[in-house]
């Protein structure tokens, strides 16, 4: 079994980060529909290697460049460093998704929990 941890890291989030969250997520779903988060994951899926439960920096934008999400170099480095915890140039895929997934509208947080 795979044991991941599915937090969001604990560094606060740049505006750069937070736009660039929400225009893969935009993306995500213009391009793959009401699965596009669902197909992202599987592609960040496939990316890892079978022994590890990261991803590298390089098979990271491979696959959203794959999905046809195509990110600045400024947006890449925000985002991975935001990402990237401990700074040594891998991430958890789940991390990255659990970020995409968030329910940002607080009508709609009311709405799901209730």
């Amino acid at each position: 079994t795979v044991s991941v941890l599915y937090c969001v890291p604990r560094m606060s989030i740049s505006p750069v980060c937070a736009n660039t969250i929400a225009k893969v997520k935009r993306n995500a779903v213009r391009l793959g529909g009401v699965n596009g988060i669902r197909a992202l994951s599987r592609a960040l899926g496939i990316t890892r290697d079978d022994s590890d439960e990261v991803v590298k920096c390089a098979a990271f934008v491979a696959s959203l460049d794959a999905h046809g999400i195509h990110l600045s170099d400024a947006e890449q480095n925000a985002l991975w460093k935001w990402l990237d915890r401990t700074a040594e140039g891998i991430i958890c895929p789940a991390e990255f998704v659990a970020a995409l997934r968030q329910i940002d509208s607080p009508l709609r947080r009311s709405m799901v929990f209730r």
